[in-house]
């Protein structure tokens, strides 16, 4: 690829990178607030609901009931469908 498309290229695509940079911060922060407040309270909710826990299952992938820590929560935004959306729009859209 010559200098001149990838100039081209990063010059037609800078904001929606930067959206989605935007987008992807928002989203983390808010999710490890909630998740950091909802954190103790989480083991009393899913006792009571087993179709959240098997929602919870399903986003994970592997059952967290016994391991519910704050930094085990956390880890759920880093694969949430919202993330994975807005990062493969962005690849398809640029590529």
């Amino acid at each position: 690829m010559t200098r001149a498309i990838l100039l081209k290229s990063a010059r037609e695509s800078w904001w929606m990178v930067l959206m989605a940079v935007a987008a992807i911060l928002l989203f983390e922060t808010l999710f490890c607030r909630a998740m950091v407040s909802v954190a103790d309270s989480l083991p009393n909710i899913l006792s009571n609901r087993p179709a959240l826990q098997y929602f919870i299952r399903m986003l994970v992938g592997s059952d967290i009931g016994d391991v519910i820590t704050p930094t085990a929560l956390v880890t759920i935004g880093f694969a949430h469908p919202f993330l994975l959306a807005v990062t493969w729009g962005l690849l398809l859209t640029i590529c």
